[in-house]
C-alpha cells in the first residue's frame, strides 16, 4: 500500500447517480406564463435558480441509500436546472493505484510514438524539400 504521506495520496470517484431537478414552477403558484409578468419583489437574487427542498431531500436521501456518500452540484441556467451527482468518494486502493498507473504509462507512450511520428513526418518532408 502507498504511504499516506508520500507525494500523491489518490482517491478514487465512483458516480452513484446523476438526478437533474427543475427550478421552482411558478405555475404551481398560479402563475399563468402566457397571460402574466412574474415580478419578484423582494431584492434578492439566486443566480443558481430555486428549486424545492422536499424534492432536493427525497434525492438526496435516495442517492446515500444507493451508496453516495458526497454529492457535488451544478446549475444550468439555460435550462433552469440543477444537476445532482451522487458520487462514493474514498480513497483508492492499491489495486486502482496500480491500473491507474499502468493506464497513465500507457498514454505516455503513445503521446510519445505519435510525437516521435509526426516529428519524423516532419523531417521526411524538410529532407525532400516539400
Amino acid at each position: 500500500m502507498e504511504k499516506l504521506h508520500s507525494e500523491t495520496f489518490y482517491t478514487k470517484m465512483i458516480e452513484i447517480e446523476k438526478v437533474s431537478l427543475s427550478e421552482v414552477d411558478e405555475e404551481s403558484f398560479g402563475f399563468d406564463w402566457e397571460n402574466q409578468k412574474l415580478e419578484i419583489i423582494d431584492d434578492k437574487y439566486y443566480e443558481a435558480g430555486l428549486v424545492n427542498i422536499s424534492k432536493l431531500i427525497d434525492v438526496l436521501t435516495n442517492l446515500k441509500e444507493n451508496g453516495a456518500n458526497y454529492v457535488a452540484c451544478d446549475w444550468h441556467c439555460d435550462h433552469r436546472e440543477l444537476d445532482v451527482y451522487g458520487v462514493k468518494y474514498r480513497p483508492a486502493t492499491e489495486e486502482e493505484i496500480e491500473q491507474f498507473k499502468e493506464k497513465q504509462n500507457a498514454k505516455k507512450e503513445t503521446d510519445r510514438q505519435a510525437e516521435i511520428n509526426r516529428l519524423e513526418q516532419k523531417l521526411k518532408r524538410l529532407k525532400d524539400g516539400i
